[in-house]
């Protein structure tokens, strides 16, 4: 009861030792991950459950917050040794600030040892899914010359990492295409910045003469290689040369969804930004180059959102409906034609639905989820704010 929030207007208890020894325990009891992405995402969590006494939920909610939060007890000195990449020593690790980007749609921040993650496997998995990831671990061992991908490459890599998707803009010279995808980047650290740099360069570079290739092949635009150098930043970018006359016109006017794209890796110092366009990828390594927040405040405009101790932040994301529901503005017309493809409505109820999902978009405002530790505990809070009108 303690760990309930004196404000919640609802709570439940459930005894996770009598449902693992139930006829349909064994999974909660077995704590592991149907895939990779299942496992980043939730391994941690996985672990704890099956172990943890109870877990205990609750709803707080007003005029324009709701929030809906799970607890667990958590000892980190019990945490299974394959689990240790997903806290980290003593179960101390601690997920970044988020990073600011114009028109941000999505921010995701985590701690989470990629090469310790990887070299268990076959602790995590079934065997399944082990061979699928010795075949891709072939594949990538050639794609980095040589060189073993879970303890030198990924190894290279510091636990702290970020995703961040956000709206992009087109400026009127710039070919606009029919269909508009935000942008998105990875953001890591590197351990051995001086070693890695050059290896991460020529592989870019290598890989982007690879989809030339392929795109010759299959009557794709080609991707032009520039770099940018300053005293402390390194930017190396792809972009598709512009479209020609002679080039065929999408149906509906608008360039091949191509163009939504400029790859881009950028260094500076120990940071490196992996990003769908340069404009990301130098905003970002700009924006990780600025004084960091305290991890205990992931974003200042979270504040409202988040629980106000200083547990240790796991993983924090963000989502922004204004920016989402803009993305999705722009493209109307492909999104009406879909829903009339795939449900057979016409253009006035197609338009009807969209328009009723564009509603429901426009009255929040964010989404705030956060894995924390406060004492003795682990806790998954997920924060809606909305807009409110009498």
């Amino acid at each position: 009861r303690k760990s309930i929030p004196a404000d919640a207007v609802a709570w439940a208890y459930l005894d996770l030792a009598t449902v693992r020894s139930g006829p349909d325990g064994e999974k909660l009891a077995a704590g592991r991950a149907e895939n990779p992405l299942a496992e980043l995402i939730a391994g941690g969590v996985l672990d704890n459950l099956t172990r943890a006494p109870y877990a205990a939920a609750s709803l707080e909610f007003n005029t324009h917050r709701a929030r809906l939060q799970f607890t667990l007890p958590h000892d980190a000195g019990q945490v299974a040794e394959s689990r240790q990449y997903y806290f980290g020593p003593n179960g101390a690790g601690q997920a970044p600030p988020l990073l600011a980007a114009e028109g941000r749609i999505l921010a995701i921040s985590m701690y989470r040892q990629f090469s310790e993650m990887w070299l268990r496997a076959g602790d995590l998995y079934d065997d399944n899914v082990n061979d699928e990831i010795a075949k891709a671990e072939s594949n990538l061992t050639t794609l980095f010359s040589g060189k073993d991908f879970g303890e030198d490459i990924l190894g290279a890599f510091g636990p702290e990492s970020q995703l961040i998707v956000a709206r992009q803009s087109f400026a009127d010279d710039q070919p606009r295409p029919a269909i508009q995808l935000p942008a998105f980047a990875l953001a890591f650290r590197l351990n051995d910045p001086a070693t890695m740099q050059p290896e991460l360069r020529r592989t870019f570079q290598s890989l982007v003469g690879f989809l030339n290739i392929v795109g010759v092949m299959n009557g794709q635009p080609q991707l032009d290689l520039d770099m940018e150098k300053t005293e402390t930043t390194q930017i190396v970018s792809a972009s598709y040369l512009p479209p020609t006359d002679t080039d065929n016109p999408l149906p509906g006017g608008g360039a091949k969804i191509n163009y939504n794209f400029s790859p881009t890796v950028a260094f500076s110092g120990d940071r490196f930004v992996l990003a769908s366009t340069t404009g990301l990828a130098r905003e970002l390594i700009a924006s990780s180059n600025r004084p960091a927040k305290p991890t205990t405040d992931t974003d200042s405009t979270a504040t409202d959102a988040a629980p106000s101790d200083t547990a240790t932040i796991n993983t924090a994301a963000q989502l922004n409906f204004a920016e989402l529901l803009a993305i999705l503005e722009a493209n109307r017309e492909q999104l009406i034609a879909q829903n009339m493809l795939s449900d057979g409505n016409s253009r006035e109820e197609a338009s009807a639905q969209i328009d009723a999902l564009f509603t429901l978009l426009s009255r929040g405002r964010q989404a705030t989820l956060r894995l924390d530790q406060p004492a003795g505990a682990l806790r998954l809070s997920l924060d809606l704010q909305f807009f409110y009108e009498n």
